[in-house]
């Protein structure tokens, strides 16, 4: 955007405010500090319990994910995919399917905008109005829009909170933060710069399963669902 200053100098604005907040409070009288103390306890604990529901719900989606996501690791690769193209029962379905996961990734950025039209910091970034995407090539095109636009608040967010999470951790937060000499988003960044190792380790095959067109294998359970069930239970428990 125009005219605006840049995400590092705003995040730097934002730390010092946050310094300058600090001090003041420590020349608060005291009763006055205890009673703001518990206010802002009860605040953390809300957000707190939201967090963790909301961290057991994304949990227990994705545990339930891993069915329709081992059953994609099934379908055929490339070189595989015209021994099926002949046999008009499976093009068909296959059609049905592609529609049934358009309708699918429409109803999530839909939901997307939602949440962003019900935050005032968000808002400007909501879904613009616009046809539903007849193919997949204007679908992931939509999608990129909406990552491209929503990144440079994205990192900033991102960047505020490390920020405070550093100057409410005192000077011990602030010798780590320095012998990395790394803000968290350039960490993030250097990670990802090395895209071919980042999707190999994605792609490991730490099951055993049964493509089509190919060899048969056995099948068991991978080892992270194995510990995100693990975990799901404990929190029940």
């Amino acid at each position: 955007q125009s005219g605006s200053k840049p995400i590092k100098s705003r995040v730097l604005d934002e730390a010092d405010e946050l310094q300058r907040q600090l001090e003041e409070e420590s020349e608060e009288p005291s009763a006055f500090k205890v009673m703001k103390n518990e206010e802002n306890e009860l605040e953390k604990a809300f957000h707190t319990r939201n967090q963790t529901n909301l961290f057991g719900n994304l949990m227990g989606l994705r545990i339930h994910m891993q069915n329709p996501l081992s059953l994609a690791n099934r379908l055929p690769k490339s070189k595989h995919y015209h021994q099926f193209q002949n046999n008009k029962e499976i093009k068909d379905k296959l059609t049905e399917v592609n529609q049934s996961l358009m309708k699918l990734m429409e109803d999530f950025l839909e939901i997307k905008s939602c949440l962003k039209e019900q935050n005032e910091e968000t808002n400007q970034y909501k879904r613009s109005k616009r046809p539903p995407p007849t193919d997949l090539d204007s679908l992931w095109n939509e999608i990129q829009e909406e990552e491209d636009s929503f990144k440079a608040f994205e990192e900033e967010t991102i960047e505020k909170w490390n920020q405070r999470v550093l100057l409410s951790s005192g000077a011990n937060a602030g010798k780590q933060f320095k012998a990395i000499n790394q803000t968290v988003m350039n960490q993030v960044n250097n990670i990802l710069e090395d895209s071919n190792r980042l999707i190999a380790r994605t792609q490991t095959k730490r099951n055993q399963f049964h493509v089509f067109g190919t060899e048969v294998r056995l099948n068991k359970m991978l080892p992270f669902i194995q510990l995100l069930t693990l975990t799901s239970q404990n929190r029940r428990g």
